[in-house]
């Protein structure tokens, strides 16, 4: 009887192959850019008595100053809502309590990379607002990419917007 190593040829290419693809991941993830951003529907709401600002970026390492360490909406003209973050699809954190803030941690770890929140607020008119966005988890420690676009919850003052230098360190490349 002839034994062919056909067979285990084809094994170990499709286990080499199958590995390979397991660990393609998209490089976009983890990059340190602030490149956040946010929207709110509907676009027509009453911006004389509500002003809503949110940061692009937060650093809850508990390196240096210890400001930013949060994740927090800016706003005055809200009544109530609820806020939820999302790493991916996987909801990290979900709070009706809008003035607390998310420490960035997840199962008691803080992992750099792109967020993803939605939040459901309601101003004190009863008009109900629709706010969406991404921000980022920033190792401070490493260079940033268009770090002069980031936006800390330091630098907003309502109902004005962003009008003042951070007091975070955060090195350009």
């Amino acid at each position: 009887m002839r034994f062919s190593s056909l067979p285990i040829i084809y094994l170990l290419l499709f286990v080499l192959i199958g590995l390979g693809a397991c660990k393609k991941q998209n490089p976009d993830l983890h990059k340190q850019v602030c490149d956040g951003w946010f929207s709110v529907e509907p676009a027509s709401y009453n911006t004389d008595s509500v002003s809503v600002f949110c940061p692009t970026a937060i650093t809850p390492q508990g390196y240096g100053e210890k400001v930013n360490e949060k994740f927090y909406l800016l706003l005055s003209g809200i009544d109530h809502g609820e806020i939820r973050i999302f790493l991916h699809d996987i909801e990290v954190y979900r709070s009706t309590d809008l003035k607390d803030g998310w420490d960035g941690k997840y199962r008691g770890q803080a992992l750099p990379g792109k967020y993803r929140y939605q939040a459901q607020l309601f101003t004190s008119g009863g008009q109900e607002l629709t706010l969406t966005g991404e921000f980022r988890i920033l190792d401070i420690l490493q260079p940033v990419e268009r770090c002069e676009e980031c936006i800390f919850a330091d630098q907003i003052v309502l109902p004005r917007g962003v009008v003042n230098p951070t007091a975070e360190n955060v090195r350009c490349p």
